[in-house]
């Protein structure tokens, strides 16, 4: 059974995606998002000091922007795979084990 991805769900996933370096449709693609979305959790993880952003380059007169996991985002993505063995879930909100019986975590 796989939950609806809450906040913090996709801004895991956008963290894991940006480890190393990634541009807008690479988080779009592999977030499974649109532009919009993803713009707008990017815009709250740089708020938040877990992604950096920068220029690298101009295409038709436009920037290219990068988004790269920080330390403090790196931090995070440890901190949630923790707690997501805790709910018995794997990284894409699987639910394993035991608790796929549970009536609270199916969907509504």
């Amino acid at each position: 059974m796989t939950l609806k991805r809450g906040y913090l769900m996709i801004a895991n996933d956008i963290l894991q995606i940006c480890v190393g370096g990634s541009g807008i449709t690479a988080v779009v693609y592999g977030g499974n998002l649109n532009f919009v979305i993803a713009r707008r959790h990017l815009d709250g993880l740089v708020d938040k000091d877990l992604v950096t952003v920068e220029t690298v380059s101009y295409r038709k007169g436009d920037p290219v922007h990068l988004w790269t996991t920080t330390d403090r985002g790196l931090e995070f993505i440890h901190r949630m795979k923790a707690v997501l063995s805790l709910w018995d879930m794997d990284e894409k909100g699987e639910v394993k084990g035991m608790m796929k019986d549970l009536d609270v975590l199916e969907r509504s």
